[in-house]
């Protein structure tokens, strides 16, 4: 047996472990956004992991609990807000903000949350979400305009 196949049994014929699993979760895929609003600065994006999946789904099911069962641009901006608080993170993965933190972020750029959020969605593997807030903005933006 040559010493590369050596080196190959070795890297991929281990065994799972549970720091394996506890690893994937904590640090899964990342991507950055260089975003001109901030001087051109990186703002890293992380995808939501099984429990923040499942917290981000309970929020859009409370948001939708009022008079319609679509997301308006009210909701949707805090929506926006809570799943930028779920993925934005530093080049390590660390989150930046914390749940008591997501209302404040509703103060930022509703198209820097925007692109925020896709981008998070889009890592997440949840690429129908980014068909639908797109759609509902689009939406929004032409009701808006209408009663302008």
């Amino acid at each position: 047996m040559s010493r590369f196949t050596e080196w190959i049994n070795g890297v991929f014929n281990k065994d799972v472990t549970k720091n394996d699993f506890i690893n994937v979760s904590t640090n899964g895929k990342k991507d950055f956004i260089v975003v001109p609003e901030m001087k051109g600065k990186k703002v890293w994006v992380r995808e939501l992991n099984g429990l923040q999946l499942i917290n981000f789904n309970n929020k859009v099911t409370e948001l939708q609990k009022g008079s319609t069962t679509e997301l308006n641009p009210s909701n949707s901006l805090e929506l926006m807000s809570y799943l930028v608080s779920l993925t934005v993170c530093d080049a390590k993965g660390k989150l930046l903000f914390s749940h008591d933190e997501a209302k404040g972020l509703m103060n930022v750029s509703p198209s820097l949350l925007l692109t925020l959020s896709i981008k998070a969605l889009e890592l997440s593997g949840l690429n129908k979400a980014v068909g639908d807030i797109t759609e509902n903005l689009k939406k929004a933006k032409t009701s808006d305009s209408v009663q302008n």
